[in-house]
């Protein structure tokens, strides 16, 4: 097992704070998305309304499959690939 120094201990800590709550926050965004639309209903053209609730899902499902590929991603020391570094 390669050994890990103390700098990219903490930065691999600061990462992991960092992405910690993204599967709440994706969660989040998308009720919020669906409750939105919900509420403009009527007002605003619908084609637009589901058009901007696709994007905003997909940006959301996007942002889960990428949490979860670099979480099982192993860290720059095993010689793996790190997809943020400070």
């Amino acid at each position: 097992m390669a050994q890990v120094t103390k700098t990219e201990q903490l930065n691999i800590d600061k990462v992991k704070r960092l992405t910690g709550q993204t599967t709440l926050g994706v969660v989040a965004k998308a009720i919020n998305s669906i409750i939105l639309v919900l509420v403009l209903w009527g007002l605003i053209p619908v084609s637009r309304l589901l058009f901007w609730l696709s994007a905003a899902l997909s940006v959301s499902v996007i942002r889960l499959f990428l949490q979860l590929y670099l979480s099982e991603t192993p860290p720059a020391g095993a010689g793996g690939f790190v997809g943020l570094q400070a």
